[in-house]
């Protein structure tokens, strides 16, 4: 489906990020947070994942957002070929239920 001509049902949106969200095992809402705020600047996910493949390597951070970009740039790799066929607000959205769903399970970590 090419981008942007058909919209998609929430109920679709919310399945997706329900599938991308159980995937991010400990990852915490703030560094999912940063990691989309990237998303939305570039609107490039081939950057973003890039750029989470970056953070997961880097020494100015802790163990713990180092795994949790580690996570982000495999979770996210893994489902590019679905997000790379929905509209950039669609996938804004899509993300957006994403974090919801991590706050929810952790507690609003």
């Amino acid at each position: 489906m090419p981008k942007g001509d058909v919209l998609m049902e929430t109920d679709r949106k919310i399945d997706i990020a329900k599938k991308i969200a159980k995937e991010l095992i400990d990852v915490k809402r703030t560094e999912w947070t940063k990691w989309v705020e990237y998303y939305k600047l570039r609107r490039d996910l081939t950057k973003a994942i890039s750029f989470s493949h970056v953070l997961s390597e880097s020494l100015m951070l802790r163990a713990g957002q180092k795994r949790s970009y580690g996570r982000i740039s495999s979770v996210m790799m893994k489902n590019k070929m679905i997000l790379e066929g929905i509209s950039v607000n669609e996938t804004f959205e899509i993300f957006g239920y994403v974090g919801w769903l991590i706050s929810t399970s952790s507690g609003f970590g």
